[in-house]
């Protein structure tokens, strides 16, 4: 749609000063002709996608996790683009913020997530009764960075919309997902 849209303003735009004869395929336009379809291709594009933009919904999805007797529950963004996996399983794998999870945790996990540092975390993860074996590194790459770790761990069960989620990871993030704080996941 978009490639036919500019020819054709272009020609319709060019009739404006009155119609000049065909060349083959080639019709003379002058620049200013030019400037002005692209101009106004521009605005008609623009105004269509944010429309459909504004159209398309964010999907905020509940989503409780239960881990060694313990439930949180919490507000997730369900990603469509999100492709983060387990590169040794296979799963897939879920972005939660670390206060969100700490209730999973006791006290000496909930100190090591506080920690900025997905590789730093996982260290001191390790050094824990309950951590060591428990957590794993999840490579990612996102705009800003990169690449990065995560540490990650597997809950007993997951529900999204009451419904279960079979084999899926949930990597820890030390930085809000979310700056007003709509959701503290992302699927």
């Amino acid at each position: 749609v978009q490639t036919c849209a500019l020819p054709i303003s272009i020609w319709a735009v060019s009739m404006l000063d009155g119609p000049r004869p065909a060349l083959g395929l080639f019709f003379p336009v002058s620049l200013r002709t030019l400037l002005l379809s692209f101009a106004l291709c521009y605005a008609a594009l623009s105004l269509v996608f944010r429309r459909t933009a504004d159209q398309t919904e964010r999907q905020i999805v509940p989503l409780t996790l239960h881990y060694r007797g313990k439930t949180v529950s919490l507000r997730a963004l369900r990603d469509t683009g999100n492709g983060l996996y387990d590169p040794l399983s296979g799963d897939a794998v879920c972005v939660a913020e670390a206060p969100a999870l700490a209730p999973l945790f006791d006290a000496e996990i909930q100190r090591c997530l506080t920690l900025n540092d997905g590789l730093e975390m996982f260290s001191a993860l390790a050094c824990t009764e309950n951590g060591a074996g428990t957590f794993r590194l999840i490579p990612y790459s996102s705009l800003g960075t990169e690449t990065g770790l995560l540490a990650a761990f597997r809950p007993d069960s997951t529900f999204t919309d009451g419904k279960p989620v079979p084999d899926l990871l949930v990597a820890v993030s030390p930085a809000p997902l979310c700056r007003d704080g709509e959701y503290a996941a992302i699927l």
